[in-house]
């Protein structure tokens, strides 16, 4: 199920639960959190507590001057496949937020996508829950 599958299925039950109006209001704040990572003249859309993640990691890692490959799956409405792209201290790149809050970071995901960017593959992108269970595999990391 993706992620506006999802919300979708809470907006409809949260619906039952309050007045249509509030629902709406809901609704529209779940639906435009979804902000960009720019890399050149290209837009990579993610959500935007992810890309809060994903900045302070690619951040640290441009700080040290490293260079890596950034990887994430796309959904089959995206036409499915994988991206990756490649990032170095002489990259163009900018983290564009749709919210005008910042999402609370969570350090157990900040960790692990930390930990996978210095693999192979270089820095993938994992869910919330993909980096928790990882973190239980592997105590190491906290």
């Amino acid at each position: 199920m993706t992620k506006n599958e999802q919300k979708l299925r809470l907006l409809s039950v949260m619906t039952t639960l309050v007045s249509s109006r509030t629902a709406c209001a809901l609704a529209a704040e779940m639906m435009s959190n979804m902000g960009y990572l720019m890399h050149g003249t290209n837009e990579y859309e993610f959500d935007d507590r992810v890309l809060a993640h994903l900045k302070v990691v690619v951040g640290q890692k441009l700080k040290k001057q490293e260079c890596f490959f950034l990887s994430w799956t796309r959904a089959p409405e995206e036409g499915s496949g994988r991206v990756s792209v490649w990032l170095s201290p002489y990259s163009n790149i900018a983290f564009r937020f749709a919210g005008s809050r910042p999402p609370q970071l969570n350090l157990v995901w900040v960790k692990v996508l930390a930990a996978l960017s210095h693999t192979p593959r270089g820095l993938v992108v994992v869910s919330e829950d993909e980096a928790e269970t990882y973190a239980r595999k592997n105590p190491d990391l906290i």
